[in-house]
């Protein structure tokens, strides 16, 4: 009940690729295809959009109180499909290059959620 929200959209997207560990060439197949940015807005993209984004809603509320939910949800996204893409493809053992990049950006989607931080006054 207590973790960031960083904590929390890495411990989701974690949770779902361990989920997913067995279908990796179908998960590449589906982002070639259905995941695209540039597929259509209907379909299964759609769908599947669709059935992840109300638990991340939750999770943003939770930090932000929706402030910026609709932008958040969108980088969400955007993050979610760049971590799958990569790790359909990662070579590492244990898939941990593909961990260090989760936690990358979801440190920056936070931020980027959370907006710019209040300037102290101090020159940087």
């Amino acid at each position: 009940p207590e973790a960031s929200l960083e904590e929390e959209i890495f411990a989701l997207i974690a949770a779902e690729l361990e989920a997913l560990e067995g279908a990796r060439r179908v998960a590449l197949a589906a982002l070639e295809v259905a995941l695209s940015p540039l597929a259509s807005a209907g379909g299964p993209a759609a769908d599947l959009r669709a059935a992840g984004l109300p638990l991340v809603g939750e999770i943003l509320d939770r930090h932000d109180g929706g402030t910026r939910r609709a932008s958040a949800l969108h980088l969400y996204w955007s993050l979610y499909l760049g971590v799958l893409g990569f790790w359909a493809t990662d070579s590492s053992p244990s898939r941990e290059d593909t961990l260090a990049l989760l936690d990358e950006t979801t440190r920056l989607v936070a931020a980027l959620v959370r907006g710019p931080a209040p300037h102290s006054g101090a020159e940087p």
